[in-house]
């Protein structure tokens, strides 16, 4: 088995998705471990996606979303709205629910955080980027590829 090193782009970006995993579990699911509840955690996600570009979707929606079988986004949609997490419109389209303190707490302080860590992954991959690809024009890198 190759030796692990953080000076590897799979490195960040697999830190990335870990590091974010928790900031959107804990906005959320009001928890730090999004391995307990995966399912959960895509399908917060993918709601607050729908939120954000004003296109709510209903359960059909988010099984094709994010890929999981219809039945078992229903169940997860259900404790997800007992717990007071989400709720549902007279369209059955679903958004992360306003009326718990706690999760509308939470999320606001979501919002600066991924920019930091965004940031925080970019440097690090400038440092690794032995080619200097991140400051060649879009075309040249394509040119290159296709070769």
């Amino acid at each position: 088995m190759p030796q692990a090193r953080k000076d590897r782009p799979g490195y960040v970006v697999a830190k990335l998705l870990l590091d974010m995993s928790r900031l959107i579990a804990t906005a959320f699911l009001d928890s730090e471990y999004p391995a307990s509840d995966a399912d959960a955690l895509l399908l917060c996600a993918a709601i607050y996606i729908g939120q954000c570009e004003r296109r709510p979707m209903t359960a059909g929606k988010l099984a094709e979303f994010i890929g999981m079988p219809r039945p078992t986004v229903t169940r997860k949609l259900s404790n997800l709205e007992a717990r007071g997490l989400v709720i549902a419109n007279s369209r059955k389209q679903w958004c992360i629910s306003t009326h718990n303190p706690k999760v509308t707490a939470r999320i606001a302080a979501l919002n600066n955080a991924p920019l930091q860590l965004i940031h925080g992954s970019s440097a690090m991959l400038s440092k690794m980027d032995r080619s200097k690809i991140a400051s060649k024009p879009r075309q040249e890198i394509d040119r290159n590829q296709s070769r």
